[in-house]
């Protein structure tokens, strides 16, 4: 089953999880779809992460990689959550339950 681009708002519901902060969306080249996020660096590492956990999970052997968590106690986290050629980065709080993040996302995007 392949995955469609969310509508734009759709994708601004994931601003109104708590503990949410901005997102990016990606294709599998790691460019930019959409994007709520104003600062470049950001959007050019999640754009990073894109490609980088395919390639971690081959040269790990872990098979297809959906989802990897950045932790940073000074300056929140990123979520990266991957369903066929689509990522979404989504930048938290610090303190925020990843675990419940990434299930209302999967709930709002219907990616599970």
């Amino acid at each position: 089953m392949s995955v469609t681009i969310p509508e734009e708002e759709t994708l601004t519901g994931v601003l109104n999880i708590p503990g949410v902060n901005g997102f990016t969306l990606t294709n599998k080249l790691g460019e930019v779809l959409h994007s709520s996020i104003d600062e470049e660096e950001v959007n050019e590492f999640i754009a990073f992460l894109t490609g980088m956990l395919p390639a971690i999970g081959e040269s790990a052997q872990l098979g297809i990689i959906q989802g990897a968590i950045c932790k940073s106690p000074q300056t929140g986290n990123i979520l990266m959550i991957s369903k066929d050629n689509l990522s979404l980065g989504i930048t938290t709080e610090s303190r925020s339950r990843m675990h419940e993040i990434n299930q209302q996302v999967d709930a709002l995007l219907h990616w599970n």
